[in-house]
């Protein structure tokens, strides 16, 4: 089992990582978009854990929450949504590789 696993740090990540992003989509003031959001979130919540733990991908996820937050507070909007498309994207097609390329 990873560090991140022995310690239970992975199931407070998720809770963290809900709570960023959560904060984030909360400034577009949109009540409905955002339950579909905590929908999806909770829906997939356990497969960006065991994405985290077969990448050991905290990393390079905190790094790029840390470069989210300056394009946030910079109100570069573009920058920070285009980041957050590829932030999303790099776990899928991680935890896809890791899933059906490499027998766990």
């Amino acid at each position: 089992m990873s560090e991140i696993g022995r310690d239970g740090r992975l199931l407070s990540w998720g809770r963290l990582n809900w709570e960023f992003h959560a904060t984030l989509y909360s400034k577009a003031n949109q009540p409905r978009l955002m339950m579909m959001f905590r929908n999806t979130n909770n829906s997939g919540e356990r497969y960006a854990r065991l994405q985290l733990a077969l990448t050991n991908g905290i990393e390079r996820a905190n790094e790029e929450h840390y470069r989210m937050l300056e394009f946030f507070r910079k109100r570069s909007i573009t920058p920070a949504c285009n980041l957050l498309r590829e932030h999303i994207d790099y776990a899928r097609q991680s935890l896809s590789q890791m899933l059906y390329e490499d027998p766990i």
